[in-house]
């Protein structure tokens, strides 16, 4: 099962893009100004010791080989909840962008959308996420 993280635009408030999920548009998506680095990484369910705790499950996690050429303390980034580039902490987060500064019904988008149909696919199987490079300013 195929996850594309198509990246648009990259301002001054984070880069924005879309989740795709077998050619069907999931969501918005927000991240750091220096985002992870475009290539194809598995997806997998993890206990993360942060996020679980805080929001009762397991998280979908990024899963890479260590890099030297990124941040070395996010090796594995988390796609979760929030809104502006200070919630990311390095990962993905989702939702709708309106205005080109933040991404908004972060929440409904995550547990509704975004959580129940990639927790099941990996339960079911190898799920990969493909993400691109920015493609405009």
């Amino acid at each position: 099962m195929q996850v594309i993280l198509e990246r648009k635009r990259s301002t001054e408030f984070g880069t924005f893009g879309k989740l795709y999920y077998e050619g069907e548009t999931l969501c918005d998506t927000l991240e750091p100004i220096k985002p992870l680095p475009a290539g194809t990484f598995k997806l997998v369910l993890v206990n993360s010791p942060k996020f679980s705790k805080k929001y009762g499950h397991e998280m979908i996690q990024i899963d890479r080989e260590p890099e030297t050429s990124y941040q070395a303390d996010k090796v594995h980034q988390l796609i979760h909840v929030g809104n502006t580039i200070k919630d990311t902490e390095g990962c993905v987060l989702v939702g709708v962008n309106y205005d080109n500064e933040l991404v908004q019904k972060s929440k409904v988008i995550y547990y509704d959308i975004v959580y129940p149909l990639l927790s099941n696919a990996i339960r079911l199987g190898d799920v990969t996420i493909t993400v691109s490079i920015v493609t405009g300013k």
